[in-house]
């Protein structure tokens, strides 16, 4: 008498382990572990794929930030599926009809293109439902034959059965028809809704069961023959989602720079007869029903007919006799802490602090930063001191302090130098309409710091706690680099 049990299985013993009848077995398990690994994959691309900040990134800076992003798609979803492998309470961890890595490996096909999807579902783009259902079409077809399906034995010898009976024999009923059906209709409405990561999701489902339904499931394979072919197979793959990726990555550029100038352009007009729907052109807001932050663009100097002077290359010689006269011609930031810069999803227009009416609608205070780039980097040593020149129409009562910072983009740590703050004048009484007040604030620059250059002016607007929700109505008007 055999005394071994035909039940027992032993994790990752493969196919032969399962009996034809754990069909609805095998199901769950790929269903539950393609699932996490998807999702894992998911969170991980929304979380870290992002834009690069050039306008016009080189193909070969595109090319390694696309294949880094197609690397952390595969290796998010193997260690979300690894995480429930290795669970103890994971229903099939003593039935597994695959190797891990065989699984990995197989997987790893489908996970690869989940960036591009991601990426392309910020643009609003349709082409998230291809990226979806080339994800699940291959997923479902490289685990359907991955994982074989023994067929039980036919009885030995031959069966007397009745005449036609195989024609009164009732068909199984197969629900995977209506599954993708369902799948394709709700992706449909999520599309039209503007959700196309959800639309490219539920077309990946759809893809999947209609591939893992689709294809016959191959003879067994094991050993290295059938891991060298995943591995190849993998390989093809990635190289085909890198490819992708980058041109997501292009589109997503030109996508975010068509919206800059859009709203650049929307809002060049005539400011008297130009208005939002919260007012005239430029009154902006932060917080709910506003906008998370705002940046405001000077307005575009008219063109005019005057020879091309060169700019200098540096300022690293500033002279000693002559003081450097800097017109502002920078952005303003507005933004709420805890951020310490505006969002990507920030308000731009063209402005000047002296025409917007910029305000909190929530109980965060409201920041508020002006920064200059300067054509070329100001050795330290050679400046003695800045003046900076401001125009102040604010209406409001209250103390505003003005502190400076100098930055250098070029090095490696972003270094900066903060150089204090100084209060305004202000105002004793509020004013309705507050003539303009012009003051210069002068700021000593040490002559020895960690900061040997600089190339950029941060100035910072710190007011009272009592008018920390309305933007003061102060521009910057120039600054003044005075030698040593």
């Amino acid at each position: 008498m055999d005394s071994r049990d035909s039940g027992t299985r032993v994790p990752g013993a493969g196919p032969k382990s399962f009996a034809a009848a754990d069909a609805s077995s095998i199901r769950g398990f790929v269903g539950f572990f393609v699932s996490a690994g998807l999702v894992n994959a998911t969170i991980a691309a929304v979380l870290l794929c992002r834009l690069p900040e050039a306008r016009v990134p080189s193909p070969a800076a595109l090319l390694m930030r696309a294949a880094l992003y197609v690397v952390l798609g595969a290796v998010a979803g193997v260690a979300g599926a690894y995480f429930y492998w290795c669970a103890s309470s994971n229903p099939y961890r003593l039935s597994s009809p695959i190797s891990f890595l065989a699984f990995s490996l197989i997987c790893a096909t489908g996970w690869v293109w989940v960036p591009a999807g991601v990426l392309l579902s910020t643009q609003d783009s349709a082409a998230t439902l291809l990226i979806g259902a080339v994800c699940g079409a291959v997923l479902g077809a490289g685990l359907r034959r991955g994982i074989a399906i023994p067929l039980e034995p036919g009885p030995a010898g031959t069966e007397e059965r009745e005449l036609f009976g195989e024609t009164l024999r009732t068909l199984p009923r197969e629900t995977h028809g209506y599954v993708i059906s369902g799948c394709i209709y709700a992706a449909a409405y999520a599309q039209h809704d503007h959700s196309h990561l959800v639309a490219g999701a539920l077309c990946a489902t759809a893809a999947f069961v209609f591939a893992w339904n689709r294809i016959v499931p191959a003879r067994e394979e094991t050993g290295n023959p059938a891991r060298r072919h995943a591995v190849w197979r993998l390989t093809r793959t990635a190289v085909a989602a890198i490819l992708i990726t980058a041109w997501a990555l292009v589109l997503g550029i030109a996508h975010r720079e068509g919206e800059r100038d859009g709203a650049l352009a929307a809002d060049n007009g005539d400011a008297s007869s130009q208005h939002t729907k919260r007012g005239t052109r430029g009154e902006s807001v932060l917080g709910t029903g506003g906008y998370e932050s705002v940046i405001l663009w000077p307005f575009p100097q008219k063109k005019q007919l005057i020879p091309p002077i060169p700019k200098p290359s540096n300022y690293l010689g500033l002279e000693k006799a002559h003081p450097m006269v800097i017109r502002f011609d920078g952005a303003y930031w507005y933004f709420q802490p805890p951020e310490t810069q505006p969002g990507r999803t920030a308000h731009q227009a063209h402005g000047t602090p002296l025409g917007v009416n910029i305000n909190s609608n929530n109980s965060f205070p409201l920041m508020m930063e002006a920064h200059q780039r300067l054509v070329g980097p100001v050795r330290l040593a050679r400046c003695g001191e800045l003046d900076v020149e401001i125009e102040n129409r604010d209406a409001m009562s209250g103390d505003v302090s003005l502190g400076v910072m100098l930055g250098d983009s070029e090095s490696p740590n972003k270094a900066t130098l903060y150089l204090g703050e100084k209060q305004l004048e202000g105002r004793q009484v509020a004013l309705l309409r507050p003539p303009p007040l012009f003051e210069t604030l002068r700021f000593a620059v040490p002559p020895r710091a960690a900061l040997r250059r600089f190339d950029e002016i941060t100035v910072s607007l710190l007011t009272d706690p009592e008018h920390a929700m309305v933007a003061p109505k102060i521009a910057i008007q120039q600054f003044e680099l005075l030698p040593r």
